[in-house]
């Protein structure tokens, strides 16, 4: 019965394609843009300032503008880099895994003067994943310690447990609705979490 069924539907979606006349997609053509050697770039989002900003493994924090300058910005301790976003304040803020901390760099930020600033994250794990919320904070991931994380952009640190026990949580952020989902699926708001 099930083999009946899906036959249908993909008859019928064959068929309304040939009706409506489905086209082509439009060759794309991109551009790529060689980064330093040792560069292993994390992830990547576009800064206040029409740049592309990256995470670097290494201990890095890249600029690239859209004709491919880059510029790089050693981070002090090395550690590995791994998220990055714009911040409601207009700065870059990214985690430092190893070091356990979030760092916010501005982007007025030079290699001789980064005006970087770091905020250490209490506990014995590193934040992951970072984005901005739509309360004018930051929330970011602590996947090993079953926790997310909210900072604002003076430093204040709140952290939630996950309720769910070494499932790595992944933060989405969907408009005012803050979610903690785990691998699994189990979702859980953000205000019914136990604050530590």
């Amino acid at each position: 019965m099930r083999f009946a069924v899906a036959s249908l539907l993909l008859a019928i979606a064959l068929g309304l394609g040939a009706a409506v006349g489905i086209m082509p997609a439009a060759a794309q053509t991109f551009t790529e843009f060689m980064l330093p050697p040792a560069s292993r770039p994390s992830a990547i989002t576009t800064g206040p300032d029409g740049a592309l900003w990256f995470t670097e493994a290494a201990g890095k924090i890249g600029r690239m503008t859209i004709d491919g300058n880059i510029t790089e910005f050693p981070i002090k301790g090395g550690g590995v880099l791994h998220s990055i976003t714009t911040g409601p304040d207009g700065a870059l803020w990214f985690t430092e895994f190893t070091a356990k901390k979030i760092g916010r760099i501005p982007t007025t930020a030079t290699v001789e003067n980064l005006k970087l600033t770091e905020f250490a994250i209490p506990g014995s794990t590193g934040p992951l994943g970072i984005t901005t919320g739509p309360d004018g904070a930051l929330w970011f991931t602590e996947a090993v310690g079953d926790k997310i994380g909210r900072i604002t952009t003076t430093g204040e640190v709140t952290e939630f447990r996950i309720p769910t026990a070494r499932r790595r949580a992944v933060v989405h952020i969907f408009s005012r609705q803050s979610r903690a989902d785990d691998y699994n699926g189990r979702g859980h708001r953000v205000h019914d979490l136990p604050r530590e």
